[in-house]
């Protein structure tokens, strides 16, 4: 694999093998979780966390666990439901987005506003989830950015875009990070965060969990559907569940409704999946042990370039 290549959702999703080793078995699981957490794959969606969190897991570390120990411990862990980012990590997006607009003009005018005590306002999704961002930038001083009820200074040091080094509430930190097509991946350590910049789109242009369709967010196969057509359903209901990257993953309903159209049965294997249902009310808004770990991911239902770096 290299980076700006595609990805294909039709093969083995592995992407990469890690392999650690050490004096103990302890040291060699040190090393392969700080080789996990410290992989610089950006563009696709992968299994850092989990491999990251099955790595610190008391079981695990024991030693004392058995070929049940996923199905046991992480069958509803949080690293397998759709990722939230920090208010600092939308801070950090919000600033380098800023950043990359202000550098398309060159010398006095990078930056400049006619306003500039005013601030911007960004708004940042994820698939169905969004965030409304708001950035101070005032020349020569630092960045302050408002997420929800939280406040953050920010000041980028250095940034070419592929790495930034920036001070956050006092804090330096480093990060890998591309900008393409008004999408941003940024290095979460361990793991990504592909965040699209809404803040010019139209709302009721985006694509939401609440207009009724529901989507499969990766291809696999469908391993177990619990409704069928014409059955009520409520918001935040389980209606089937997809095996994809070995793991599997569970798909709710957005919105109270009536499933109006299902096209999926179990055993299929599929590419996208779509349920659309009906609302019951208006739509709304070598010496030692050693261990190795398989970094694996597939592409979106769009082609998908991968970046990768180390770290």
């Amino acid at each position: 694999m290299i980076e700006g290549g595609h990805i294909s959702p039709f093969y083995d999703p592995m992407l990469g093998k890690i392999i650690a080793h050490g004096a103990t078995r302890e040291e060699a699981r040190r090393k392969l979780l700080r080789a996990v957490q410290d992989s610089v794959l950006l563009g696709v969606q992968s299994n850092q966390r989990l491999l990251a969190s099955l790595l610190q897991h008391s079981q695990f570390i024991s030693g004392v666990f058995s070929t049940g120990f996923i199905a046991q411990h992480f069958a509803d862990h949080p690293c397998l439901h759709p990722y939230v980012p920090s208010a600092e990590e939308l801070a950090i997006a919000a600033a380098l987005l800023y950043q990359a607009s202000a550098r398309a003009h060159r010398g006095p005018l990078a930056g400049w506003r006619n306003n500039a005590s005013v601030p911007l306002h960004y708004r940042l999704g994820l698939e169905d989830q969004e965030w409304l961002v708001e950035l101070n930038a005032v020349p020569g001083e630092v960045y302050r950015i408002q997420v929800a009820n939280r406040s953050l200074e920010l000041k980028i040091i250095e940034c070419d875009g592929r790495w930034a080094t920036l001070e956050l509430d006092g804090i330096r930190q480093r990060h890998a990070w591309r900008l393409q097509s008004g999408q941003i991946c940024l290095f979460t350590r361990p793991g990504s965060l592909r965040l699209t910049d809404r803040t010019q789109a139209l709302v009721s242009s985006q694509n939401n969990v609440n207009s009724g369709t529901l989507k499969a967010p990766m291809d696999g196969a469908i391993v177990d559907v619990l409704v069928s057509e014409g059955s009520p359903v409520s918001k935040g209901q389980l209606l089937l569940v997809l095996e994809a990257m070995k793991m599997e993953h569970p798909l709710k309903s957005g919105i109270d409704g009536v499933l109006k159209r299902l096209q999926v049965r179990v055993g299929d294997q599929v590419k996208i999946v779509r349920f659309c249902w009906r609302s019951n009310k208006p739509l709304g808004g070598t010496a030692g042990f050693g261990y190795a770990q398989n970094l694996s991911g597939r592409g979106y239902q769009e082609p998908c370039n991968a970046s990768m770096a180390g770290h």
